[in-house]
């Protein structure tokens, strides 16, 4: 699956290096026109890895677990980036800023990822290197999932977004 593999690994790390600019309130508020670009290619480079990710994650070899930790990695990250650029379209921005944070967190499970499979599960736990692979496939989401809501939750507490009832 050659473009599948080159949309995921080239797009992918462009959304990893170029999503965190966009939290940055300066670039937001004295360039509008800078941040919105970025914004698009930011969208463009998530929504095109996603489905390559998709296409990778089912066609997978190794095994169910590792197919749907990663497949459900795909779709979360391709309907978080989606749902906050249907909510910047109707200039709902503080829940468009919400689904980004998760869009972003998403996006960086592809460092989590790493973290957990290479360095972290290996040292501590002594499993093998399918099993650290298989966790690693859930747990580099989750756990970057679950910051990020908790983030949210510290630090706008009024917040109408909510990722379990996706609005």
């Amino acid at each position: 699956y050659p473009v599948a593999a080159y949309a995921h690994f080239v797009f992918g790390p462009l959304a990893l290096m170029i999503g965190g600019f966009q939290f940055n309130a300066t670039l937001r508020v004295k360039a509008p026109v800078i941040h919105r670009a970025i914004g698009w290619l930011y969208v463009f480079s998530c929504l095109t890895s996603s489905v390559g990710g998709l296409i990778l994650a089912i066609n997978t070899q190794s095994g169910i677990w590792v197919a749907t930790g990663f497949g459900s990695l795909s779709i979360l990250w391709f309907y978080t980036t989606f749902k906050a650029t249907v909510l910047a379209a109707r200039k709902q921005f503080a829940n468009h800023k919400a689904w980004m944070v998760r869009s972003y967190a998403l996006t960086l499970a592809a460092i989590t990822f790493r973290l957990v499979f290479l360095i972290i599960l290996p040292s501590v736990s002594g499993l093998d290197f399918e099993l650290c692979y298989m966790i690693g496939s859930w747990l580099c989401w989750l756990i970057n999932l679950a910051l990020a809501e908790i983030w949210l939750r510290q630090n706008s507490p009024k917040l109408t977004s909510n990722i379990l009832l996706g609005n």
